[in-house]
């Protein structure tokens, strides 16, 4: 009666760390380490907006706080956009959480688009040699809009130092209301307004003719960035406060009231 009672127990301590091993597998599988430098593989990758000649990611990783430092080198300089990420938190803005082995982020449960819905993902292989990230924008009436980035990993040393920008009257044709400005800044600044807005660079811009002041969108938004900095400079102490998405929400014309539910 002992032994088969000793046995009995053997059985439920051996279940038991198989079930903790394999909740640890699973804990594993779902929590990759992204830590690195990635580069991009041009021709397994599709991004839409302004064409770049090399793209690379650094990601640091401690534990569940990951901070992703995006960098693109293009004609118009070398531009580095940091994001700090703390996964599980909502912080009125996003939420991130890992899903299926992945990293995603989302809009914020407490703060949700009021017309518009994006999502991005970071996927690691198997082999912890690639890198993909997927991102799928949709704002107002327009159709959804998908860009897919395929990283390589790269040696820990190959991230050299940020080139000097040059300002963005060097790089672009009939700047006015930014001149002075770092050219990788206006790009930031665009894209900016397209999801403040809900749009595409064409809604006030010639396509392939950028400079071009034939729409009177283009106008207005000049007017509206100038009108922007005003109250900032009038009300803010010149720090940045009021934007596009303060009165846009998504959509290409001001928000007046909150949406009829």
């Amino acid at each position: 009666m002992k032994y088969s009672h000793y046995i009995s127990q053997l059985r439920y301590l051996l279940l038991a760390l198989m079930a903790f091993g394999a909740v640890q597998a699973i804990a594993q599988e779902s929590t990759p380490n992204l830590s690195g430098i990635w580069k991009w593989i041009p021709e397994k990758s599709h991004v839409s907006g302004m064409s770049a000649t090399d793209r690379r990611v650094k990601i640091t990783q401690q534990g569940d706080d990951l901070t992703i430092e995006t960098r693109t080198l293009s004609h118009v300089g070398d531009e580095i956009t940091p994001e700090h990420i703390k996964i599980g938190v909502d912080d009125n803005n996003l939420k991130t959480h890992w899903k299926n082995g992945g990293l995603e982020i989302e809009p914020s449960d407490s703060k949700p688009l009021e017309k518009g819905h994006f999502s991005e993902t970071w996927t690691l292989s198997a082999d912890g040699q690639t890198l993909t990230y997927h991102a799928t924008h949709q704002f107002g009436d327009n159709p959804p809009r998908e860009d897919t980035i395929v990283y390589e990993k790269q040696a820990v040393t190959d991230w050299e130092p940020q080139r000097p920008p040059i300002p963005a009257e060097e790089a672009f044709k009939n700047i006015q209301v930014f001149k002075g400005t770092p050219a990788p800044e206006v790009l930031t600044a665009m894209r900016g307004f397209t999801r403040a807005l809900g749009v595409k660079c064409e809604f006030c811009h010639v396509e392939k003719a950028f400079d071009k002041d034939d729409k009177p969108e283009k106008l207005t938004a000049r007017k509206m960035i100038l009108m922007a900095r005003g109250i900032d400079k009038d009300n803010f102490s010149g720090e940045r406060k009021v934007t596009c998405w303060t009165c846009h929400r998504g959509a290409n014309m001001p928000q007046s009231a909150p949406p009829v539910k």
